[in-house]
C-alpha cells in the first residue's frame, strides 16, 4: 500500500518482527508490533496525501498571487501614466495662463506709458 504513494517507504520490517517472536515466543506480541507497524503507515500514508494536498493548494495560491501581483504592476503603471500626462496638461495649462498673462501685462504696461 505504501510502496505505491511513495517509493521511500520501507518494506514491512519482517526480520524485526520475526525477531521479536524468536525472542519473546509469543504469537500475540509478533502481532501487536505488525498491527503497530501497520497502524503507523496507515497514519504515515494518510500525511503524505495530507501533505500532497496541502502543497497542490499552496501551488495554486502561489500562482494566484503572481497574477494578483501582475494586475497590480499593471494597474500601477496605468495610473502612474494617467497621472503624468495629468501633470503634464496641467503644467502646460500653467505655461499657457503664464504667458497669456505676462502677455497682458505687457499690454498694460505699455498703455500706462
Amino acid at each position: 500500500m505504501s510502496s505505491v504513494l511513495d517509493p521511500f517507504y520501507p518494506s514491512p520490517p519482517h526480520h524485526i518482527c520475526l525477531l521479536l517472536k524468536a525472542q519473546s515466543g509469543n504469537e500475540r506480541s509478533y502481532a501487536v508490533v505488525n498491527h503497530r507497524w501497520w497502524s503507523m503507515e496507515k497514519i504515515n500514508s494518510q500525511l503524505y496525501l495530507e501533505n500532497c494536498y496541502i502543497l497542490q493548494q499552496n501551488e495554486k495560491l502561489r500562482r494566484k498571487a503572481q497574477q494578483l501581483n501582475q494586475e497590480n504592476q499593471a494597474l500601477l503603471n496605468e495610473l502612474q501614466s494617467k497621472l503624468s500626462s495629468s501633470k503634464g496638461q496641467n503644467n502646460n495649462e500653467d505655461h499657457g495662463s503664464t504667458s497669456s498673462s505676462s502677455k497682458s501685462d505687457v499690454v498694460n504696461s505699455s498703455n500706462n506709458r
